[in-house]
């Protein structure tokens, strides 16, 4: 996967797409990121989810330290229910080499991916910051296309 860029000749519309990030994603490298491949990033409050793309994406975002932390105090089902309400394409971003380098045994926290999948939320891992920002630029040049082909008259 390259780092820095999309993947030349993937985004031949040259959509630019749309991200907003929630303010305490600001310091997290992935807006950063998002910009270099191009994206236009907000920093906004948003109610539920960490990222926003498109009019019905919301992602929430977690590093595996945090996804064991999350689910050892109970607040990873209410971050899944609130994006699972809002948005109509539900995504958990799981970053991190090790999904087991965290005090959680690894069979709970399987069982909580599985459980989590069966609620209808997609399930995405990523490396590291950088490569969280290569899943929602792809995931917003999507949605960009989706939008535009909406709005194209039929003929």
């Amino acid at each position: 996967m390259p780092s820095g860029a999309d993947t030349p000749g993937t985004n031949p519309e040259n959509l630019v797409p749309v991200v907003a990030a929630d303010v305490f994603e600001r310091g997290s490298g992935v807006p950063a990121a998002l910009q270099r491949l191009g994206a236009r990033v907000t920093i906004e409050h948003l109610v539920a989810g960490d990222y926003r793309v498109g009019r019905g994406a919301l992602i929430e975002r977690k590093t595996v330290v945090d996804l064991h932390g999350s689910l050892g105090r109970g607040r990873l089902w209410a971050q899944i229910g609130k994006i699972r309400d809002e948005a109509v394409a539900p995504f958990l971003v799981i970053e991190g080499e090790d999904l087991d380098a965290g005090p959680r045994h690894p069979n709970a926290i399987r069982g909580a991916l599985l459980a989590i999948a069966e609620l209808g939320v997609t399930i995405l891992w990523s490396r590291d910051p950088a490569d969280s920002a290569l899943w929602l630029h792809r995931l917003a040049i999507r949605q960009a296309r989706k939008a535009r082909a909406r709005t194209r008259p039929r003929r």
